[in-house]
């Protein structure tokens, strides 16, 4: 059985973005076989670093933009666009193949709830022979929390994992948000919970990052990688 991941949170600068990518070095790094679709439809950032083909950017064009160009192939975004429907749905496609995971945008439950509601989906996996994981991505807010509480009430069937942003300037707060009664809450809900590591870059690294949308085994140090373990019992558990 193939798993579709999702990583969310609704909420913008909460890491998803930087989780995404673990993810798929964890991904790589492991030689598991997967397929990606950023459904950032304005800033695909993790699709700029590790599928430049179909994510170009605007300046590797150079104005000679051409549909029939292979890096004009369409990406997976969640609008009310039948269309988009059209192309979200190729998700149950590619994961007859492989796992798949998907780099959601902030605030884009509106359209993303219709297109698991219309289709039905959670009620079809084991028809489809697809699970479908929720990784929300989070800050420690109590709006993270409550909107996290709120997506799963609305989909019980998806298995949610909370990740705790531990990124630098970030993280310290999660110590006292994550109090006895807030964890005995998670538990009844079923909703298992892991840190995303800090990430040590030098100043220069930070700054490639920052500017040039690399893949982060070009920055990262093979020692390391303590980040990308903590992905990986969480998947073990859930298939």
């Amino acid at each position: 059985m193939a798993t579709i991941y999702f990583i969310g949170g609704e909420i913008g600068g909460a890491g998803k973005s930087t989780f995404c990518m673990l993810l798929i070095e964890g991904f790589l790094q492991s030689k598991i076989l997967y397929h990606f679709r950023d459904a950032d439809r304005s800033t695909p950032n993790v699709g700029w670093a590790y599928d430049a083909e179909h994510y170009p950017k605007a300046a590797d064009l150079k104005g000679n933009f051409d549909a029939t160009d292979p890096r004009a192939w369409k990406p997976v975004v969640f609008s009310e666009d039948l269309d988009d429907y059209s192309q979200a749905d190729r998700l149950l496609d590619l994961a007859k193949e492989h796992d798949v995971i998907v780099n959601l945008p902030a605030q884009v439950s509106s359209s993303f709830d219709k297109w698991i509601d219309d289709g039905k989906y959670l009620d079809k996996q084991e028809r489809l022979d697809i699970k479908f994981v929720y990784y929300w991505v989070a800050k420690a807010e109590q709006r993270s929390i409550d909107l996290l509480f709120t997506n799963v009430k609305k989909f019980p069937k998806m298995p949610h994992i909370l990740v705790c942003n531990q990124l630098r300037g970030v993280g310290e707060k999660w110590t006292s948000m994550l109090t006895e009664d807030l964890k005995k809450r998670l538990d009844k809900e079923g909703i298992k919970t892991m840190d995303m590591a800090e990430l040590k870059l030098s100043p220069v690294e930070r700054g490639l990052l920052d500017r040039e949308n690399p893949r982060f085994q070009d920055l990262i140090a093979e020692s390391d990688t303590t980040h990308i373990p903590l992905t990986f019992v969480v998947i073990r558990e859930l298939k």
